[in-house]
């Protein structure tokens, strides 16, 4: 059973996360991200190139919460909680109007780093899913 402590990081990391996602530069992404996270492969190429993404993203009223969070397992300098998912975001809509995309039991897989709790993986329902396809039966 985590400490009120560890479960106030452990939120604290994904909101810097979300935050980050949101509203953040790649560095700042990155700053969320444990050094070997599958996550840094998206962000590969420069700041600049990121900076452009950025505009694009912020011009669509994009922003992106994670809700609902639940399950919060620790063992050792492991964790995982799941979360829900809400995507807001304005561009593809003829009127411009934001529209929400919302998803269901996003786990986070976070890391502890000389103290400090980093994102590892964010795993959707459909990449559980896949994962399984591919490992086969037991």
């Amino acid at each position: 059973m985590p400490t009120s402590a560890q479960e106030s990081q452990v939120h604290a990391a994904v909101d810097r996360y979300e935050h980050a996602n949101s509203h953040g530069s790649r560095r700042d992404i990155l700053a969320t991200l444990t050094a070997d996270s599958p996550e840094r492969e998206f962000l590969s190429g420069s700041d600049e190139a990121f900076a452009e993404r950025r505009k694009q993203l912020d011009a669509a009223q994009y922003s992106e919460k994670y809700t609902n969070r639940r399950d919060l397992t620790i063992t050792g300098d492991s964790a995982t909680l799941t979360t829900d998912y809400v995507e807001t975001r304005s561009d593809g809509s003829p009127t411009d109007t934001p529209r929400t995309l919302t998803g269901q039991d996003i786990e986070f897989t976070l890391n502890r780093v000389y103290g400090e709790w980093l994102i590892y993986e964010t795993t959707t329902p459909a990449l559980r899913n896949n994962r399984i396809l591919q490992q086969g039966p037991p």
